[in-house]
């Protein structure tokens, strides 16, 4: 029996701040005088739709059911960049794991909704 698509499907994640110091260093890099060139940003490893479920559960405390539906056309079973070169040109690699991407954007998404209730506005679920 073959495992659950939830279980099979990986992605990259990265975080945003990883991200923008991509593009600084990469700013940088240009600056002084490095040729254009296309790097691909990752973790090189990705996570499981599960791994990505079971850590917003753990960084939440939230508890929510499943509706496991095949996978749509054309996504991709692995969708997971190689970072090599931006680590060779650049000397970037990522400095946030999963959790603490989650953790991260939990903690924006309260801000946000503290906001939104500050305002008298409803909070989008």
């Amino acid at each position: 029996m073959s495992k659950p698509a939830v279980a099979r499907l990986r992605a990259n994640y990265i975080h945003v701040a990883d991200l923008c110091r991509a593009h600084l260093l990469a700013l940088e890099y240009l600056v002084n005088g490095g040729e254009s060139d296309t790097l691909n940003l990752g973790n090189g490893a990705g996570y499981s739709v599960q791994a990505v479920l079971d850590a917003v559960k753990e960084v939440t405390g939230r508890r929510f059911e499943l509706r496991e539906a095949p996978r749509r056309p054309g996504d991709p079973a692995w969708l997971i960049a190689d970072a090599s070169l931006a680590r060779e040109v650049l000397g970037w690699v990522p400095e946030y794991g999963l959790e603490e991407i989650i953790r991260h954007a939990w903690a924006w998404e309260q801000t946000l909704a503290g906001a939104r209730l500050r305002a008298n506005r409803p909070i989008s679920t």
